[in-house]
């Protein structure tokens, strides 16, 4: 830690070992270990306990003091999937995630290409929660902005995601962090990890390894998440054997008209080592049609898919058919996967889905749109209702996980014996 320059850098290794400027090797530390935490999945809340069973890149000492030096690194950590790069940051002390939260991420390992800073060419950064990427010759602190990443804070903790096609997916990375706590009002900086020579850091950095893919945890359980596993379920249209489930909450009275528009009341999911499950109860009868909607999105992740406000939808159930999202972000243009066997009673709906037709994820999140506007009327109901509520910010969907034995081999939808 020193007063003076910035520098918090992750190194990110992706590819062959960095052969940097001789002057500037003979001022760097390589690092001695890299780590790799590959995982299912990890949710961004701003708790820790998912990462208990991770590497950390070690723990850092308590070296920053003075109420104006608010941002001081106690531990980092980084995780991937196949598609996400996560982080989490423990800090000694509470602090908003501020501009003085940097990092600096080398994925060519190359000290002569991206931003030298701390022995690194940092060909990305993330700072508070805003994602770059280097734009101009290595002395330049030029960044052109990509976008923000995925963000929780909880006290002195702070997690993110980021999708890996921002990095580009490389195979290794180097790593440096940096808090510089002048961003506001402050008069040190912390670097983790610690600079060999804090007046002119060239090093050491971390480094983490992106190949493995087998994942080292479960998938963990969002706490908002409705579980029901079951061992069968009768799919005739009524919602008998679903009394003794848990359902995603009652929805109100939300559309004033008599005729039969969509007008949900509750719905439920439940699965089985095989197959999702579906019930759905509405206010009145009437066929079931195109207004009937259900949006899936079986990446939980919002940049991906149908951009539904903070649903990134992957699938969509309309009437009787599965479709799967084939457009960009915005375009609403799907195409159909598989049929949805239905049976309907009334204003009771049953339905069932393989689970190898969405991809087999271990957690969804789910939004459904009774869309009457397709039939000219001016009030479609949202559940949950805070759905297309564009005025405040955070999670607007439910989340259902999957328990129990996950399927092994396809489904044979020809051998279901559904009372259609």
């Amino acid at each position: 830690m020193v007063a003076g320059a910035i520098c918090l850098v992750f190194a990110y290794i992706a590819s062959a070992q960095v052969d940097p400027l001789a002057e500037v090797l003979a001022k760097t530390k390589n690092p001695e270990t890299m780590i790799s935490n590959p995982v299912a999945y990890l949710y961004v809340d701003g708790n820790l306990e998912d990462w208990n069973e991770l590497n950390s890149f070690g723990m850092d000492d308590k070296d920053v003091y003075g109420a104006l030096n608010k941002t001081d690194w106690k531990q980092v950590y980084f995780s991937h999937n196949s598609k996400s790069l996560f982080i989490a940051i423990e800090k000694h002390k509470e602090s908003e995630l501020l501009y003085s939260h940097a990092a600096y991420i080398d994925t060519d390992k190359d000290a002569e290409t991206g931003y030298q800073v701390c022995g690194i060419g940092a060909d990305f950064m993330i700072q508070s929660n805003r994602f770059y990427i280097h734009a101009g010759k290595s002395q330049d602190y030029l960044w052109h902005p990509k976008g923000e990443v995925i963000s929780r804070m909880e006290n002195n903790v702070v997690e993110m995601e980021l999708p890996l096609d921002y990095i580009k997916k490389p195979e290794e990375a180097n790593i440096v962090f940096v808090a510089d706590n002048r961003a506001h009002g402050g008069n040190l900086v912390d670097y983790y990890p610690d600079q060999e020579n804090p007046g002119y850091p060239q090093g050491p950095w971390f480094s983490y390894d992106f190949k493995p893919k087998a994942a080292k945890v479960a998938p963990p359980k969002d706490p908002r998440a409705l579980s029901n596993f079951v061992q069968d379920l009768n799919i005739d249209g009524k919602l008998d054997e679903w009394a003794t489930l848990t359902s995603f909450g009652l929805d109100g009275n939300d559309v004033s008209d008599d005729k039969p528009y969509v007008d949900w009341v509750k719905t439920y999911m439940a699965n089985d080592s095989d197959n999702l499950y579906i019930g759905m109860e509405l206010e009145s009868e009437g066929e079931l049609t195109f207004a009937h909607t259900i949006y899936l999105d079986t990446d939980q992740n919002p940049r991906s898919g149908f951009k539904l406000f903070s649903l990134g939808a992957d699938y969509l159930i309309q009437k009787e058919t599965l479709y799967r999202y084939i457009g960009n972000s915005r375009i609403f243009n799907w195409e159909p996967v598989a049929k949805v066997f239905t049976s309907k009673k009334g204003s009771t709906i049953e339905m069932i889905v393989p689970r190898m037709t969405l991809n087999n994820p271990f957690q969804i999140r789910v939004g459904f749109l009774g869309d009457n506007a397709l039939f000219g009327h001016n009030q479609n109901d949202w559940y949950p209702n805070n759905l297309n509520d564009l005025l405040k910010e955070g999670e607007k969907y439910f989340v259902y996980y999957f328990s129990g034995p996950v399927p092994k081999q396809p489904i044979d939808l020809s051998k279901l014996d559904i009372n259609l």
